[in-house]
């Protein structure tokens, strides 16, 4: 299996080409296109499938990651719901969504406000949301190429 490393590697190697993909391809505006990128880096980076191990991206979480014990206890290395192409994600983001709420809530009544929760736009959240998608499923497919090529050193 390719490592940490590389797996943050080909990330940096492929926000680019993504970019590029959105804009010329697609013919997304340059604004959805930077927001699918910036989808695609935090999905690989934060949101990594293996956030169901103590890995990089579990310790990129810092002070955070406490957050993601609970879900290394429910979730199975390499199961489907950490390294599904659909599911994995998107279990992932409803965890994390989940998260946020709980916090945002909870803080909102610490401080005697009330919280009151409203959505990003949709043309800002789906473009992201497919962007973090992209991400993990470039880690899911570099795992599924089982280290058959290295990426060259930053």
């Amino acid at each position: 299996m390719p490592s940490g490393k590389t797996h943050d590697r080909l990330t940096l190697w492929l926000l680019a080409p993504v970019f590029l993909l959105c804009l010329m391809v697609l013919k997304l505006g340059a604004g959805v296109a930077i927001i699918v990128t910036v989808g695609f880096w935090f999905g690989s980076i934060y949101l990594s499938p293996d956030l169901d191990t103590r890995s990089r991206a579990f310790y990129r979480w810092s002070i955070f990651r406490f957050i993601w014990w609970p879900y290394q206890w429910l979730v199975k290395h390499r199961s489907r719901w950490s390294h599904g192409i659909f599911t994995g994600t998107f279990f992932r983001l409803a965890y994390f969504s989940a998260v946020l709420i709980l916090a945002w809530t909870l803080a909102g009544y610490a401080l005697g406000i009330d919280p009151g929760i409203r959505l990003p736009r949709q043309d800002t959240l789906l473009p992201f949301v497919a962007g973090i998608w992209g991400g993990c499923l470039a880690h899911i497919l570099m795992d599924a190429a089982g280290g058959w090529f290295r990426l060259p050193r930053l």
